[in-house]
């Protein structure tokens, strides 16, 4: 996917995470790919997330996101 002001990549989110949960968003991100492999990922670098659902639409079409804390991941 294209990068832009408001889309980023995956490596967007390892980045902001601290050495410690970068495992776990990547974790997270392949079990996700693994249960729907044709997901549509889009990340938002400055809400610190990755969404992914059927579509680019994160309102209507998204159904998780990984959303990196300070010291933890949600799972949403």
């Amino acid at each position: 996917m294209d990068t832009n002001e408001t889309h980023g990549a995956f490596d967007d989110i390892l980045t902001i995470a601290s050495l410690s949960l970068r495992p776990v968003c990547q974790s997270l991100r392949k079990q996700i790919s693994a249960l729907h492999e044709s997901s549509v990922e889009i990340v938002w670098p400055k809400q610190r997330i990755a969404s992914f659902g059927v579509g680019p639409k994160k309102m209507t079409e998204h159904y998780a996101y990984i959303a990196v804390q300070e010291s933890h991941v949600n799972l949403g």
